[in-house]
């Protein structure tokens, strides 16, 4: 898998894309930008713990949604949705992509957030089935609606009594 880096706007991202029975998808890790301290302070409340760098927001989605700006859009043919099968697929090929983005990044840890109920529940679904491959701490049920996810990876560091 090769991720191809830009920068827009004063954002960095990652992508990765990939495709199931000839669908294809985009992956998108953005670095969240943690010079600003009231921004770090806010994100750093919203997960639970104070964050590191490089942390990143993972998305992914049908590449046609990322092209027309309807992003999270169920498909319209019934011919693109997906059966249990595709679905097992898809958790599959997503944990092996954040598995490669650490590996290649050293994140030390990543957010993510469903759009709504019925995404959450599927990816709660995906977290069960890559959580213990990962070996990344899970805090889930963050942010509004608790419909959001955070994971550190082995490579965060815990603060020690003497502040390091």
């Amino acid at each position: 898998m090769e991720f191809l880096a830009l920068k827009q706007g004063g954002f960095t991202l990652h992508l990765c894309h990939f495709s199931i029975h000839n669908q294809p998808f985009t992956c998108l890790f953005s670095l969240v930008d943690l010079n600003d301290a009231s921004y770090l302070m806010f994100r750093s409340e919203e997960v639970g713990f104070l964050l590191q760098e490089p942390s990143y927001d993972v998305k992914f989605d049908r590449q046609d949604n990322f092209e027309s700006g309807h992003f999270y859009a169920s498909p319209v043919s019934q011919i693109t949705r997906f059966g249990y099968r595709e679905l097992l697929m898809l958790g599959q090929i997503l944990t092996q992509i954040i598995e490669q983005h650490y590996q290649t990044f050293n994140a030390k840890s990543y957010f993510a957030n469903a759009e709504n109920i019925r995404l959450k529940h599927f990816y709660d679904r995906l977290v069960r089935r890559g959580e213990n491959r990962l070996n990344f701490e899970l805090n889930n049920n963050i942010g509004p609606g608790e419909l959001g996810y955070a994971f550190k990876t082995p490579s965060f560091r815990t603060q020690k009594n003497d502040g390091t």
